[in-house]
């Protein structure tokens, strides 16, 4: 007992120490590239004097739909009005500008995930800030003073990096794997160490060739015991049908 006691208890180490490590450097790339980014961004250009438009468009015969994010730019003249302050200062009159808009014009457009066009919904300022990522897509931001890491964060809702999600995904749930089975194990090996310890097979997987001639044998107890009824269950009824052909012979004599 004290051999597979402390052969389990080694394996219960060592699924252990690689659950750890797993998670650890899982952990330390998740946090790591969530700070530095997963692609580079490069300021474009900023736009003065815009507004920004979202719409959308239903694609023909799909349920799916488009989002657009559209940027205009105008002209902004200043004319000169004279309003009258009062009757009683007739001859002070005051300049006020005026600015009205011109020749508004279409200058940025892209489509993009309805989760990065959302927040241009309510967008108010009249300057907005353009980016380019690695892959040649410009896109805009739409925090007014957003640097490059903001940037990329804002980019990661048009281009999510999936392939490094689902690693993240594989390699937690391995690392998670590995706690579980030195989990299992160290209990495995506890029940080893107990001198009245009786192995009972586990019914999901079996632990080498010790756990395979245990399941069999479990297997033949189950599979005797119902022989063993069926047995009972046999003669009670042979006992019962013989009782009632000699009841009805014996009443037939009496006749």
């Amino acid at each position: 007992m004290n051999i597979h006691s402390e052969l389990h208890k080694s394996l219960s180490h060592s699924f252990l120490r690689y659950g750890i490590i797993i998670l650890a450097v899982i952990g330390g790339i998740f946090f790591y590239k969530d700070r530095t980014g997963y692609t580079t961004v490069t300021k474009v250009t900023t736009i003065q004097n815009c507004r920004v438009t979202t719409s959308e468009a239903q694609e023909p015969f799909r349920t799916n739909k488009t989002y657009f994010l559209s940027v205009f730019t105008h002209e902004e003249e200043t004319t000169d009005e004279e309003d009258t302050v009062s009757e009683e200062y007739d001859n002070n009159k005051n300049m006020l500008s005026v600015k009205s808009v011109q020749n508004e014009t279409l200058i940025f457009e892209c489509v993009a995930p309805q989760a990065f066009v959302k927040h241009f919904e309510n967008y108010d300022n009249d300057f907005l800030t353009i980016y380019r990522a690695e892959d040649g897509k410009e896109f805009p931001v739409y925090t007014a003073d957003a640097d490059e890491t903001e940037a990329e964060r804002e980019y990661r809702k048009i281009r999510v990096p999936y392939i490094w999600y689902t690693l993240y995904i594989v390699g937690a749930a391995l690392g998670i794997f590995c706690l579980y089975h030195s989990i299992r194990l160290a209990k495995v090996a506890a029940n080893y160490k107990n001198e009245n310890y009786e192995f009972i097979p586990d019914q999901m997987c079996s632990a080498g060739e010790k756990g395979a001639m245990a399941m069999l044998k479990y297997a033949k107890d189950i599979s005797a015991d119902k022989s063993s009824k069926a047995e009972v269950l046999s003669s009670f009824l042979n006992k019962d049908v013989n009782d009632i052909y000699r009841y009805d012979r014996t009443w037939r004599d009496r006749r």
